[in-house]
């Protein structure tokens, strides 16, 4: 087990923390990857399934597993960062109500002298895997998965903030719930406007405040924020397309618009254009096929 300690000088507020975890790590081109300073792991002492736990201050905050041992970095962080490894975005959670002086008491509960967890500046290794085993119960039990809390707001938000009867679902996923949660996908907004430009993808918008980051296959599906899963919209074309009154062809790249939606004025002119490269789209064919299937299924298209 590796105590992971998140500093100051890296992150200013535990918001800033959560952003990393629940939105960054995912919106990285290698989702999970998390870059480390020289010096912090021995390479020897770091395997694929490590149990890693996360503090910031002295609160624990996540725990994961590793997905990767200890690799060189090659991006433009290499010098600061010389290494990295993957963090396994499957078995996230955020722990709450649980610090490290609670590791350090029941890790000497079980027999095992800690050195000063709190204290220490390095990032330490709990080498005694029974003791590993204890600790990592303890904050199980304090913790819930990320997708949980998204759960809990389908369950309680969908009927008094959206209309919920009147939206589809992907897979059993509320569309209700991805407009909800829109706002939580700065980095992944970022990620597309870089990629992109800051520019809607089917009208050609240019004002930022209104262009949304766009999950072609829902991201309660996906699991993650994949550029390729990504297109930037203009927020009421976002939800037209969310709702399956709009569909993107996978093979052609043109627009098309539902009856409803071609009987306003305002929208006529984006059927049948091509959707808008602003560079070159680096877009999943099967991510389009699969969200172009259920807009030719609900409007009769072949």
């Amino acid at each position: 087990m590796r105590i992971i300690k998140l500093s100051k000088q890296e992150f200013s507020s535990s918001a800033e923390v959560l952003d990393f975890f629940e939105t960054v790590l995912f919106s990285r081109s290698n989702p999970g990857k998390f870059r480390v300073t020289a010096g912090r792991i021995n390479a020897n002492y770091f395997r694929l399934g490590e149990m890693l736990v996360f503090s910031y201050l002295t609160t624990i905050c996540y725990i994961s597993r590793s997905a990767s041992p200890l690799k060189s970095n090659t991006d433009r962080y290499r010098k600061e960062y010389p290494h990295f490894f993957v963090i396994d975005m499957d078995s996230i959670r955020r722990v709450e109500m649980a610090s490290l002086y609670d590791i350090e008491a029941v890790a000497h509960k079980y027999g095992k002298r800690t050195n000063n967890l709190v204290k220490s500046q390095a990032w330490p290794l709990i080498d005694d895997s029974n003791v590993s085993k204890k600790i990592w119960a303890f904050l199980e039990k304090r913790s819930h998965r990320l997708t949980e809390k998204l759960d809990e707001m389908d369950a309680d938000s969908d009927d008094e903030v959206l209309n919920k009867t009147s939206l589809q679902s992907f897979g059993g996923v509320s569309i209700a719930k991805q407009i909800l949660c829109r706002r939580g996908q700065k980095r992944f907004r970022d990620a597309l406007i870089e990629r992109y430009g800051g520019r809607c993808m089917i009208s050609g918008c240019e004002l930022l405040d209104v262009i949304e980051a766009v999950h072609i296959v829902p991201f309660r599906k996906e699991k993650k924020h994949k550029i390729s899963n990504g297109i930037l919209l203009r927020s009421d074309l976002h939800t037209l397309f969310d709702l399956n009154l709009i569909g993107i062809n996978p093979e052609t790249l043109e627009i098309f618009l539902s009856d409803k939606v071609r009987r306003v004025e305002t929208y006529q002119q984006f059927h049948k254009r091509r959707l808008i490269p602003n560079g070159v789209l680096d877009l999943s064919k099967d991510y389009l096929s699969l969200k172009w299937k259920q807009f030719s299924e609900k409007h009769g298209l072949q």
